[in-house]
């Protein structure tokens, strides 16, 4: 789109998909790096996964990250799951890069002390609502494009 902001349709398209579960790009955020990872069965619970179920979810998670941290040069990636609206089993991964440290920081006030990473993670949600415009040098294409190279450099695990 050519006045930068998030076009929906590039969100719809899973970035990875197996039998069991389906990675995607929040369609309600538009910060290039905000990717729900979603099991594909009725479980609601880690608690209700069997452990071969429970050990490929690990990997999954794993593998999101990693592709995350390699295309958007995160210093951290959180992960967050709360399934309280949508019940079912999926987590909320984050690329928490320096650039979005130094606007939470300078939004915030908090200039020096230790980043509070659920305030930064909701500050995010609502600096980036869908149709908003990612920042520069983050443009959702070309970020999509990148997490789906890494994650088939990854190989074909899980």
């Amino acid at each position: 789109m050519s006045d930068n902001k998030m076009d929906q349709s590039l969100v719809m398209d899973p970035l990875w998909e197996t039998p069991l579960f389906r990675l995607v790009h929040a369609d309600f955020c538009a910060w290039p790096g905000y990717l729900i990872l979603r099991l594909k069965g009725p479980e609601r619970s880690l608690a209700e996964l069997a452990p071969p179920e429970a050990a490929a979810f690990g990997e999954a998670l794993s593998r999101s990250a990693r592709a995350l941290e390699n295309a958007t040069r995160a210093e951290r990636v959180y992960l967050l799951s709360f399934a309280e609206v949508d019940r079912q089993l999926h987590v909320h991964l984050l690329a928490r890069t320096a650039e979005v440290e130094e606007a939470w920081r300078q939004a915030s006030g908090n200039r020096h002390g230790a980043v509070d990473g659920p305030a930064l993670f909701q500050w995010v949600r609502a600096a980036w609502p869908a149709g908003s415009r990612p920042p520069v040098g983050m443009e959702l294409p070309q970020v999509l494009e990148r997490l789906k190279q890494a994650l088939a450099e990854d190989g074909p695990h899980v």
